[in-house]
């Protein structure tokens, strides 16, 4: 039983099952205001919208018909649309590059430097270096998925170029195609590898062997340079083909596919590119009845629901009406069973209750926001934050959650006065709880999860050529396929292509932590939306999840729930809500007498623990330059080692770490007589 200070509230699958009621608006809101910004992309997105079930989440009898599920999916179309290739043959796409096709071993071809690249997102980035970063990554779809390319590991399969920092290595990087690109059906990957062909093994002299895909030596050369030599007579054979070719030493074999002629779509083009059949469903109007609501029930299905679903329902259907209307009397608010006669009779009483109104509305604001912030610095909603995907450390995330927290109130605000009529005060203050911590942790997810760090770092690193080198080589510590050189200048052993490709997927699927390095829809929300817009319309959801959670007689649990005293928000001012929410923000920051009284001794405290460590410090220093003089170099060594560490310590119980300090302060045995 969920109870906060005696009282039956909500329970977290409540709290859940209202998040995903209020999912289809927020949806919703998201796609209009995207659309809006690039109708190209998110015009080719699949949408659909259904009635909720019982499978969904539980729907209270009050919404049945009403609740909504949506789902939103990336298709081929959009997955293409978004997909930049951002380097091309020789170095990194810069915006002003128009879109073109290149090679992908002997017969196959793709496109890069898309318009995508520079012409995504509403806001563009840039590095150190002053250059653009590419908006998106290298996409492409697989098994009915939008999957990011490690465009590291495909540029060095198919773009001899990045094989090596070195402009240019004989046969390493100076080769003009890359390997044949073959299809892949492991699931998990992006759906292609890379294998050798007959134009790389022409490169180094020898034919290729497609029943056991390698390079092979023919016949007559191995007769010959078991005479004269391998190396001679691939150099020799060598030397020949570059007199034929003008001094070419590496040429395109006759039977390479030349390059498609056809018109490759231009930035105007690719904006223009709009779907005419999409449309965006609207907004749904929750208080509107359902016609038709009567319903013919399946019996089947009924049975097919939990225990606990139906014992809920039954108990919810047999609360007795009286104790929810006397409830509301008691906090004079209209019951329903009243007649329109009889609130006509009492609206002029009521208009000679301006002063205890005003008392109310003041009470109101206090309560609104009471606990909204210590909730979203709580240690329960940073175990739920870090269960979002963030890699930051809670310190780093609190100072931040505080910050963003900050913001919400004046939005807030705005939104429950659209509240009609009377809520439960405990349903508006347990709705803005919950949107609020989803917002703060989606607006932390945006910054600080593994896939949004790493994925910025892979975009940040295709904007330069130094900057690819240094990202390859990250990529390919991740990796286990090495190899060492051998043969005829730098040639590659035989299963090296699909190897590399098969880690390099993998080293990309661990550092995302995921099982597939899926692009999903969400991430147009970071590239097209800034964080006020995508704040705004998360909390729009406080009046859909209150709405849900005001129809909810039992909580998950069965227990009848208390929802607090009913209020209204017609005509409440909204400058009394913004001042009392200046207030709450103010203290978070407020010392009172006891946290001064406690921060004075901490810092005594503090700087009596750093200068004893620093003696102990300097003291081992001298010990040990004087075991120096003295040939023990060892027990020198040691006692430096034990100094540095202690000055190390020193500076981080200087650097306002509270935790040390704590340890310190109250453990048995005391160092430091205390003020």
């Amino acid at each position: 039983m969920v109870v906060e200070d005696g009282i039956i509230t909500y329970t977290d699958d409540d709290r859940a099952a209202a998040y995903e009621f209020s999912k289809a608006n927020y949806y919703i809101r998201l796609l209009q205001a995207m659309h809006k910004v690039r109708p190209n992309i998110i015009s080719w997105l699949n949408v659909e919208i259904r009635d909720a079930t019982q499978d969904d989440y539980y729907i209270p009898e009050s919404l049945i018909g009403r609740a909504k599920v949506m789902t939103i999916n990336m298709t081929k179309k959009a997955c293409e649309m978004t997909s930049c290739t951002p380097v091309n043959e020789t170095r990194p796409c810069r915006k002003t590059d128009l879109t073109s096709y290149y090679r992908i071993g002997e017969s196959k071809f793709d496109v890069q430097c898309q318009a995508s690249c520079f012409n995504t997102a509403f806001k563009p980035t840039y590095d150190t270096t002053n250059n653009q970063i590419p908006d998106t990554p290298q996409l492409r779809w697989h098994n009915n998925s939008c999957r990011i390319v490690n465009h590291s590991v495909d540029s060095w399969e198919t773009k001899p170029r990045y094989r090596s920092d070195t402009q240019y290595e004989k046969r390493l990087n100076d080769l003009p195609i890359g390997f044949q690109q073959i299809p892949n059906s492991n699931p998990f990957g992006s759906g292609v590898s890379y294998k050798m062909d007959r134009a790389y093994c022409s490169f180094y002299e020898l034919q290729y062997d497609e029943s056991k895909n390698t390079c092979v030596t023919s016949l007559i050369d191995q007769i010959v340079g078991a005479v004269v030599g391998s190396s001679l007579l691939q150099n020799l054979k060598g030397g020949i083909k570059a007199a034929i070719n003008n001094g070419e030493l590496l040429t395109l074999p006759n039977y390479v596919e030349a390059l498609p002629k056809d018109k490759l779509p231009t930035v105007d083009e690719w904006l223009s590119d709009v779907n005419a059949n999409f449309t965006i469903p609207e907004i749904i109007d929750y208080t509107k009845p359902v016609s038709n609501r009567r319903q013919k029930r399946n019996i089947s299905k009924d049975y097919e629901h939990p225990r606990l679903l139906l014992e809920r329902r039954y108990k919810a259907r047999q609360t007795p009406d009286r104790v929810i209307n006397l409830k509301k009397r008691a906090n004079n608010v209209e019951n329903p069973r009243r007649t329109k006669r009889d609130a006509n009779q009492e609206t002029s009483s009521n208009n000679n209750d301006n002063v205890n109104e005003k008392t109310e509305e003041s009470s109101t604001a206090q309560r609104l926001w009471e606990g909204l912030l210590e909730y979203l610095t709580s240690e329960e909603n940073r175990l739920y934050v870090i269960a979002d995907g963030s890699q930051l450390a809670w310190p780093v995330l609190k100072k931040l959650v505080i910050k963003l927290a900050e913001k919400l109130g004046p939005q807030i605000v705005k939104i429950v006065t659209k509240i009609p009529g009377t809520i439960g005060l405990r349903v508006i203050q347990t709705a803005i709880k919950t949107v609020a911590s989803k917002v703060v942790s989606m607006s932390v997810f945006r910054i600080g999860a593994q896939i949004t760090l790493f994925l910025g770092r892979m975009l940040a690193a295709a904007a330069s050529v130094v900057g690819w080198i240094l990202f390859a080589a990250f990529i390919f510590d991740l990796m286990f396929a090495f190899w060492d050189p051998l043969g005829y200048n730098n040639i590659f052993p035989s299963k090296l292509p699909g190897d590399t490709m098969w880690n390099g997927e993998l080293a990309l699927r661990q550092a995302f932590g995921r099982a597939t390095a899926d692009y999903e829809w969400e991430q147009f929300t970071k590239l097209l939306l800034d964080e006020e817009t995508v704040f705004s319309i998360g909390l729009e959801s406080i009046i859909d999840q209150a709405l849900y959670l005001d129809s909810l007689v039992v909580n998950s649990e069965g227990s009848v729930i208390d929802k607090g005293d009913h209020v209204s928000f017609d005509g409440v001012d909204t400058t009394e809500l913004e001042e009392t929410n200046n207030i709450q923000r103010a203290k978070i920051h407020r010392f009172n007498g006891k946290q001064f009284e406690m921060y004075n001794e901490y810092f005594y405290y503090r700087a009596q623990v750093n200068k004893i460590l620093q003696k102990i410090g300097y003291i081992s220093v001298l010990i040990g330059g004087l075991l120096l003089l003295t040939q023990l170099k060892l027990v020198a060594f040691l006692c430096l080692l034990f100094a540095i560490l202690i000055l190390c310590f020193g500076s981080l119980l200087s650097l306002d770490n509270n935790d040390l300090v704590n340890f310190f302060y109250n453990s048995p045995i005391k160092f430091i007589k205390q003020n």
